[in-house]
């Protein structure tokens, strides 16, 4: 009875504070609210965060993006305390860093939070200790990378090799550099050590088939056996040099493979055969048939859709790319085989819960335009890119509410995430102009935290994507001078439906031959390093002081 004469109370209490709001001249609302600021009403009338329960602080701190936690640092000595709690810390951990947890097991929450905060910060494009352009040079040494090894200890490898700057491979991963600059030299620089070695190729010479780089690890270096020397040719052969070892081991796929993932000592093979050929060094391959009914994909459809009206529409524009290939970052026995399911089209419905729901905005599948590679990491806590997608609201203005929203999944935690990225706008605001001889002219690029790093694509179809960097921050956007706006075959306006431009973009992609796999060219990196590849050279940024380059060039 006591307990509904209070209700009762709070809830009169309430309607008599409304009354008196409503009652308030403009003068006397803010009037009161500089007097909420200022504490001077009698007693603790309002609750700050410090006064939160912890259970309370969790979904608050949901709403709030990064930088938001930064300011709350600095609020007051009762904030810091409330924000380095190690259950508040933990959920921190948990919204804004995935897999940091699994990471460090010793280390408890409000250090790892703290010491993540600062790798973020210092992990800004624009805070790089050092920035140096480095020309492509095939010499034994060179001012910035020497070789351990004597040119006259390895007579396989073939003195001062030319440059065919028009097929030039090139892969990265934790901190090698691979490149290949013509079909019988590949060159090996490490960015840590500033050490080069030369993959001897010469017992390979005699062979009537093409070499060419694949992928390159810390301890590993693919090459793939191909009867013509281009990157995005296939392969049914593959040749495996140990960096450590230096020994070389050649294995036999079951079918035809155009690209591998690796990392470490292992890699994977995924043939046109429905087959992942899984092997690391020093043991035995395994084989795995995605023709197995027990192997069937998840994203294929049952009896029931097949059936539906709408299936045949749906089916045209639906395919389902080879699987690829996640490694788990601390298991080397667990390896994730993902199966991607693209959509070519700008549907104006969404097919949910065996419904076609219709809808004016537009979700389509633009991996051929996306700048970002499958498998590359997006953090340092286990997150690997899976796919992105273009949204844009309405149906003839295609630069309102433009966005991409990239799709990752972290190893360590085994979830999904995903990241909205929106248009920058155009790159010649803020933006360094590149001189004669660095031309980044890349088709991919690098989203790493909040930031997605590209530069410009040549032969993009929208014009308004031609000068135009997906990033959250825009102090770091490049182009090219030299680069000309291609002769588009129509007129963006000319568009009246998302249907049709998407129509028109199909067959202009068509006819100029767009290629969906990776670049041999373009941006790529890691927690470490920033790395823009081009055919002259490549820029180099690192985030750790102790890394001084020597230049070889201009410095930006």
């Amino acid at each position: 009875m006591e307990m509904a004469i209070d209700a009762s109370d709070a809830q009169a209490r309430k309607a008599s504070i409304d009354n008196f709001l409503t009652s308030l001249s403009p003068w006397e609302t803010m009037y009161a609210r500089y007097a909420a600021r200022k504490r001077k009403f009698p007693g603790q009338c309002f609750t700050s965060l410090s006064d939160l329960p912890d259970e309370l602080v969790g979904p608050i701190i949901s709403q709030l993006c990064l930088e938001d936690i930064f300011n709350c640092f600095l609020v007051s000595r009762s904030w810091w305390r409330k924000l380095k709690n190690e259950d508040v810390s933990r959920s921190l951990c948990h919204h804004f860093f995935p897999g940091l947890l699994k990471t460090e097991t010793t280390k408890p929450a409000r250090v790892l939070f703290l010491e993540a905060i600062r790798r973020y910060q210092r992990r800004h494009p624009y805070a790089a200790k050092d920035k140096r352009y480095i020309k492509w040079n095939t010499d034994w040494s060179t001012e910035t990378f020497s070789n351990p090894i004597s040119p006259l200890d390895d007579t396989s490898v073939p003195r001062n090799p030319f440059i065919d700057n028009k097929r030039l491979i090139v892969r990265y991963e934790d901190g090698n550099l691979a490149w290949q600059p013509n079909p019988t030299t590949v060159i090996i620089d490490n960015l840590r050590t500033l050490t080069r070695l030369h993959c001897p190729l010469g017992m390979f010479m005699a062979s009537e088939q093409m070499l060419r780089l694949v992928t390159v690890t810390r301890s590993l270096v693919v090459i793939g056996h191909s009867t013509m020397f281009d990157p995005n040719s296939f392969f049914s052969t593959a040749s495996i040099w140990h960096l450590v070892d230096k020994k070389w081991e050649t294995l036999s796929l079951p079918g035809d493979c155009r690209e591998c993932y690796a990392t470490g000592d292992r890699v994977a093979f995924v043939t046109l055969q429905g087959k992942v050929m899984i092997w690391s060094w020093g043991s035995q391959a395994t084989v795995l048939d995605f023709d197995n009914p027990m192997c069937r994909s998840p994203c294929e459809k049952s009896g029931e859709e097949e059936k539906d009206g709408n299936r045949e529409s749906y089916s045209d524009d639906v395919r389902e790319d080879t699987p690829g290939i996640l490694w788990h970052r601390k298991r080397p026995d667990e390896v994730y085989v993902v199966f991607v399911k693209r959509i070519g089209r700008a549907p104006d419905s969404d097919y949910v819960n065996s419904k076609w729901h219709w809808d004016q905005r537009g979700l389509v599948d633009l991996g051929w335009w996306w700048p970002v590679a499958f498998g590359l990491p997006t953090d340092s806590y286990g997150g690997r890119f899976l796919g992105a997608q273009f949204r844009s609201h309405g149906d003839e203005d295609y630069e309102v509410d433009s966005m991409f929203i990239a799709t990752s999944f972290n190893v360590l935690t085994e979830t999904f995430s995903q990241r909205i990225f929106s248009s920058g706008g155009d790159a010649t605001d803020d933006c360094e102009m590149l001189y004669s001889g660095k031309e980044f002219t890349a088709n991919n690029g690098l989203a790493w935290d909040d930031f997605l790093v590209a530069s410009n694509r040549q032969g993009l179809c929208y014009p308004w994507t031609q000068q135009v960097t997906y990033r959250a921050d825009a102090k770091t956007k490049y182009r090219d001078p030299k680069l000309e706006r291609p002769e588009y075959p129509y007129d963006v306006e000319d568009a009246k439906t998302q249907r049709e431009m998407l129509k028109k973009v199909r067959e202009w992609r068509r006819e100029y031959s767009f290629s969906e796999r990776r670049s041999d060219h373009g941006i790529t990196g890691d927690e470490e390093f920033f790395l823009f590849l081009g055919r002259n050279g490549f820029e180099f940024w690192s985030f750790d002081s102790q890394i001084n380059l020597v230049e070889e060039g201009n410095k930006v």
